[in-house]
């Protein structure tokens, strides 16, 4: 009677587990793929910057191709902590007149938290 009741939960075992096995299995994709589009938005935006121009004249004029984008894909962020830092920028380098001081600051901020969304090293912080 024993051995029959083991065999039954052992079958029973095996199909609960079958069955949930893809369940598992697909999330753990997801999360792999969620990841890997975060990690090239921020690979995006840290390629608005990568040219020998400082950010401030990327940033500042009226109608500034790269603020734009900066703001397109700094919506697309996952990261609320790294899309405030985004839309921070972007503000600071809309007004006029801006300082200096503060869109450099900011701007460093920015790009510490782009990092961390690049190194997916949230560390609890900014979901």
């Amino acid at each position: 009677m024993l051995t029959q009741l083991l065999t039954i939960l052992g079958t029973l075992g095996g199909a609960v587990l079958g069955l949930l096995a893809p369940l598992v299995t697909s999330r753990l994709a997801r999360r792999d793929r969620d990841i890997e589009v975060q990690r090239q938005i921020a690979s995006d935006i840290m390629a608005l910057f990568e040219g020998d121009e400082s950010p401030l004249g990327l940033l500042v004029p009226e109608q500034s191709r790269p603020r734009r984008q900066l703001y397109i894909l700094g919506l697309r962020l996952d990261s609320k902590v790294a899309r405030r830092a985004c839309m921070t920028v972007i503000a600071l380098a809309g007004q006029s007149p801006y300082d200096e001081g503060k869109l450099l600051e900011a701007w460093n901020v920015m790009m510490n938290e782009i990092g961390s969304v690049y190194r997916n090293d949230s560390g609890g912080r900014g979901k």
